[in-house]
Parts: C-alpha cells; structure tokens; sequence
C-alpha cells in the first residue's frame, strides 16, 4: 500500500468510525427506531483497488446507505441488484418517509419503487439499465450485458436495442440536468 492509499484509506476508517458513533448516539437517545438516517459517498477511485475488466462498475460505485425504523423498513423491499446514480437518493428518501409517493416526477427515481424502470448514469459516459450498460468515449461507445442480477459482472455483448434506448435516456437526463443547474438558475431574480 503506498503513501496516499494509507491516507486515503485513514480517511475512510475515520469517517466509518464518527458515522458509527454519530448512530450510537441516536440508539443512546432512543431516537434510531424512529429516524431515517441515509448517507452516501464518493467513489473508489483513487484507491488503487484493482478490479477484474468484470467488475468495471465497482470502480464507479457509489454506497447508498439507508437505515430506516423497523415498522417503516418492513413495507418496502429493496433489491441491490437495482442500478441506479446519486440523482435517485433524494427520490429515493422522499418515497421511503412518504413525502413523495411512488410516481415522483423528477431527475431520479426512487430506488424502492417497484415500478420504476430505474438506471444510472455519469457525465463521463458510463449509463446502466438493469439489463444493459453503455460506456461512451470519443468516437464511439462500448456495450455490455449484466452476467447475473447481482449488479457486479459485466460482459462484453453485441449492441441491442436496449443500448440506444438507454443512450437515449441517459442524454436526455443529461441535457435536462444542465439547463435546470447552468441556465434557470441564471434567470431567477
């Protein structure tokens, strides 16, 4: 392990070890059967993590943790296997607390809703579907199919129409991201 690997890897035990104690002192408080905790964060590169060309999205992971009270946990099921970016945390969270119901509108789904057909994406060309990803780069882009539904193994696969819908979609989220953070923002008062 060199240098920056160790800091790197000090960095992420202190964080484990303050959000443990941060969801100690709400079980302290009795306050943890009745609070939905969520966190999220950065990616694994950096880390110098080898992974197999079969695991490909583990480098681009992101952890979704959520911790919801029993009564609450207990109606929704969630399937890991669900692909999905940071644009569905906040969909995600306002469905679990019932401040949004199934059928949120909006950049994102909500990873809990069964009838969403959710995917993930990033500017820098990586979109998935629960069945299919696209990686894009300068002149053209690369297809793969998921080996199984545990949402790891990837292989190679010839292009299908599932592909270009996902492209499809993925471009659009994109475009629609950019106007609401770069151009509506400019017009507000």
């Amino acid at each position: 392990m060199n240098p920056l690997q160790r800091k790197q890897f000090r960095t992420y035990q202190y964080a484990c070890d303050r959000f443990g104690q941060f969801l100690g002192g709400l079980a302290e408080e009795g306050l943890l059967d009745l609070t939905i905790v969520a966190a999220t964060g950065d990616h694994t590169i950096g880390t110098g993590i080898p992974f197999a060309g079969s695991e490909l999205l583990l480098e681009r992971a992101v952890p979704f943790f959520v911790l919801a009270p029993p009564t609450l946990a207990a109606q929704f099921q969630p399937d890991f296997g669900r692909p999905g970016s940071h644009k569905d945390v906040i969909p995600t969270l306002a469905h679990l607390s019932g401040v949004a119901t199934a059928g949120y509108r909006g950049i994102g789904c909500s990873l809990l809703d069964e009838a969403a057909e959710p995917f993930g994406y990033n500017p820098e060309g990586l979109s998935l579907s629960q069945t299919v990803v696209v990686i894009e780069f300068e002149g053209g882009y690369g297809t793969l199919r998921w080996e199984d539904r545990s949402g790891t193994a990837l292989s190679s696969t010839a292009e299908l129409p599932a592909h270009s819908e996902l492209l499809r979609r993925t471009r659009s989220a994109l475009a629609l991201t950019d106007w609401i953070v770069h151009e509506a923002g400019q017009n507000r008062p």
